[in-house]
């Protein structure tokens, strides 16, 4: 839990945020907004159906079928997740 001398910077709220930006403005919309509005282009299975593994480890679509899902927010935690379980065991396999 962060302490008072590690708490981070109070975030600007957007009008300031909106302040300080120079030149044209964007704006940038989250998945839930994406799904709403094209959900058979942003689901996940869309989203997995059209990914380009060719550059990727040659076990990374293998990894879908190994969690049986297509969420790739569930595949990064998980391999988060194996990484730092892997550095606490290193050596007792």
């Amino acid at each position: 839990m962060p302490t008072k001398e590690s708490a981070p910077e109070k975030l600007p709220t957007l009008d300031e945020s909106l302040s300080l930006a120079v030149g044209k403005k964007h704006l940038m919309l989250g998945n839930g907004f994406s799904r709403a509005c094209r959900n058979n282009i942003f689901s996940y299975d869309s989203l997995f159906n059209t990914a380009d593994f060719k550059k990727l480890s040659k076990h990374a679509k293998q990894t879908f079928a190994t969690l049986e899902t297509t969420d790739f927010e569930f595949v990064m935690r998980s391999l988060h997740t194996a990484a730092s379980l892997i550095k606490l065991y290193k050596g007792e396999f």
